[in-house]
């Protein structure tokens, strides 16, 4: 029999995952927290107005970690896809909402996770416009974990309405997990994240989608990494420490 890894011996990325979504979890007790992650690709689109108003800037990709860290930028490294299942772990009948992917990718990801207390699911096409015309229906759904995988920047965009719109709770960014949920249950084998080669794994399972990301987008990335240090350092993000842009984050 395998003996269970302790904390101490795993991987730097999920221990930092670890202590991510404790402190997520912590902090939306009472208040919403906004939460998104960037990496080399999203980080070319996002919207530095919109980055302000996020209280958690997680930085998920070994590239954009080398680049910042190239500019005298130290960083934490964390991703949805590790800090999401551990948050929903510590409390496994939390109301969760999942917006966005294809037609009935949300609902396929919900019936692979039947622990999970789904309540509400919506996808990023016709059901996302009625949503933003009419938050009512996510809001009675009581959901406390919001996810939103809508692609960057109108995952951002999104998500910034609905936290005008709850009481309390996390709203968070999620990327393309929602897809990888409903394609199998656990999409990177523990290895990958050991060895860092999620990318790598992601560009053998969907080449079409994701091969220029890998190429010309990193490439691009490579040039501007002055640039990404600077839109950093401009929204005040402390990715040097846990993500966390700090309290006053909303006022």
């Amino acid at each position: 029999m395998t003996k269970a890894m302790g904390r101490d011996e795993l991987p730097i990325s999920w221990r930092h995952s670890d202590v991510v979504a404790e402190r997520l979890v912590t902090d939306a007790r009472e208040r919403v927290v906004t939460g998104t992650w960037l990496n080399h690709w999203s980080i070319q689109r996002a919207r530095a107005d919109e980055l302000r108003r996020f209280e958690f800037i997680g930085i998920d990709g070994t590239l954009l970690q080398w680049l910042l860290t190239a500019n005298g930028q130290r960083t934490g490294r964390s991703s949805a896809d590790l800090v999401i299942p551990r948050i929903i772990a510590r409390d496994p009948s939390a109301p969760i909402a999942l917006i966005g992917a294809a037609p009935g990718v949300a609902q396929e990801a919900m019936r692979r996770n039947p622990a999970w207390n789904v309540v509400y699911t919506c996808d990023g096409f016709e059901e996302l416009r009625g949503l933003r015309g009419d938050y009512s229906r996510l809001v009675d759904s009581g959901a406390r974990i919001v996810v939103l995988g809508l692609g960057t920047p109108l995952q951002e965009e999104v998500a910034l309405e609905v936290a005008a719109q709850v009481d309390a709770g996390l709203v968070l960014t999620g990327g393309g997990w929602i897809d990888q949920l409903a394609a199998k249950e656990a999409y990177f084998p523990p290895i990958v994240h050991t060895l860092r080669v999620g990318w790598l794994w992601r560009l053998a399972h969907e080449p079409r989608r994701l091969g220029r990301r890998y190429t010309v987008d990193a490439v691009s990335a490579v040039l501007q990494r002055r640039e990404f240090h600077t839109l950093l350092k401009t929204i005040a993000a402390q990715v040097g420490t846990l993500g966390w842009r700090g309290r006053d984050a909303h006022e």
